[in-house]
C-alpha cells in the first residue's frame, strides 16, 4: 500500500480503508484489557454494551481523524526514508516516553478518568485514544507514508508499535531506544542517498 499523492475520491477511499485496517489490526486489540474492565465494572447495567461500543467508537474515531490529517498534509510530509526518520526521531523524545508510560498502564487511566454513563464512555475513549496517538502516531504514519510499503520496513515498525506496549517496562524502553537509533541511522542514510540521486550529475 502506498499513500497516493494524487487527489480524488478513489485514492482517498483507498487510504481511509487502509488506515482503518491498520488501526483495527494494530491498535484496537491493545484496548481489550481496558474494555474488559469497563465491561465488568458495568455489570447489571443494560446499556453496558452500548457504552463499550461508544468507547471503541470514540477511540477509533480519533485515529481516523489522525489519518485524515495525514492525508490532508500528504504533500508536505516526507516519504520513504524521510518518513522513517521523522518517526524514529519522535521515538526518542520525552513526549513519546510519557505517552508510552500512560498506554502501558491503561487500568490506572480507567480508575482515574473513567466516569459511568454513555458520555463518560465517549470522553474516556477520546482521552485514551489521545495517549495512544501520542505513543504511536509516528510509527503508524511511517507505515502509511513509506513508498511501496516495503515489508522490510513496515514489519519492524509494526512489531515495535506492539511490543512497546506488551513487553516489561525496561525491555520496552530499551527496544524503543534501539529502534529509534536504528531508524534514525537508516533514515539519514536514505535521505542522503535520495539527495545524492536528485543532485546534479556530471
Amino acid at each position: 500500500m502506498t499513500m497516493p499523492h494524487q487527489g480524488g475520491a478513489t485514492t482517498l477511499a483507498l487510504f481511509v480503508s487502509s488506515w482503518a485496517i491498520m488501526v483495527a489490526v494494530l491498535m484496537v486489540p491493545l484496548t481489550l484489557p481496558v474494555a474488559a474492565v469497563l465491561w465488568q465494572g458495568q455489570a447489571g447495567d443494560p446499556r453496558r454494551g452500548l457504552s463499550l461500543g461508544q468507547f471503541w467508537g470514540a477511540y477509533v474515531g480519533v485515529w481516523m481523524v489522525v489519518g485524515l490529517g495525514l492525508w490532508a498534509v500528504r504533500g508536505a510530509l516526507p516519504t520513504d526514508a524521510g518518513a522513517l526518520l521523522v518517526a524514529e526521531v519522535y521515538q526518542l523524545t520525552p513526549l513519546k516516553r510519557s505517552c508510552l508510560r500512560l498506554c502501558r498502564a491503561p487500568l490506572a487511566l480507567v480508575y482515574r478518568f473513567y466516569r459511568p454513563g454513555l458520555v463518560g464512555a465517549v470522553t474516556f475513549g477520546l482521552r485514551y485514544a489521545g495517549t495512544c496517538v501520542g505513543c504511536c502516531w509516528a510509527l503508524m504514519a511511517a507505515m502509511m507514508l513509506v513508498s511501496a510499503m516495503a515489508v522490510w520496513v513496515v514489519a519492524p515498525l509494526a512489531a515495535v508499535a506492539v511490543l512497546e506496549r506488551v513487553l516489561p517496562a525496561r525491555a520496552a524502553y530499551r527496544l524503543g531506544v534501539a529502534a529509534g537509533l536504528a531508524g534514525v541511522v537508516a533514515g539519514l542514510a536514505g535521505v542522503v542517498a535520495r539527495l545524492a540521486e536528485s543532485g546534479p550529475h556530471p
